[in-house]
């Protein structure tokens, strides 16, 4: 997996949460550099494209490595873990009270679509009439996957808030 998606969730936490991050200890590259990197002016495939591939060239192996650990040892690996647990839908008995709708490509090379069933199946559990949904889409051509970011998926949240803006009684 590529560190797109963990650079932009460290550099989020980093501006709105407090405790901070000590970011010269999480990242091996520059940590100007990697916030540059995400300063607006770039799309997804541009920040991709100037990064190491492998997410061990971009943190610290001491922080990889802690990470990995049933306890970690330093409080930069504690607070993520902390703040992820804390940050995760199925955390807790809040189901959603309005029309929620999930959405996944079943073949997506990112976050692997059992995830996405997992969540639902969770609060699902919790309470069976959450008015919760799953839409899963299959790849039409299976020698030619839908991937994390070619997931024709990614708009289809705009027919669902459609759909429930047509159904509201009129004010």
């Amino acid at each position: 997996m590529n560190s797109v998606f963990l650079n932009n969730l460290f550099l989020s936490y980093e501006a709105w949460l407090s405790p901070k991050f000590n970011l010269d200890r999480v990242y091996s590259l520059d940590v100007a550099f990697v916030r540059d990197l995400y300063d607006g002016s770039r799309i997804l495939d541009e920040i991709k494209s100037q990064l190491p591939t492998e997410t061990k060239d971009v943190f610290e192996e001491r922080f990889i490595d802690d990470l990995a650990r049933e306890t970690p040892r330093t409080r930069d690996a504690r607070l993520f873990i902390r703040l992820l647990t804390k940050n995760s839908l199925p955390q807790g008995e809040w189901t959603p009270k309005t029309p929620t709708r999930f959405f996944h490509c079943a073949d997506d090379d990112v976050v692997p679509v059992s995830i996405t069933k997992e969540t639902v199946a969770q609060i699902l559990a919790k309470n069976p009439a959450a008015p919760v949904t799953l839409g899963i889409l299959s790849s039409p051509d299976p020698s030619q996957p839908y991937t994390h970011g070619t997931c024709p998926l990614f708009y289809s949240y705009l027919s669902f808030f459609a759909s429930i803006l047509q159904a509201a009684p009129a004010r």
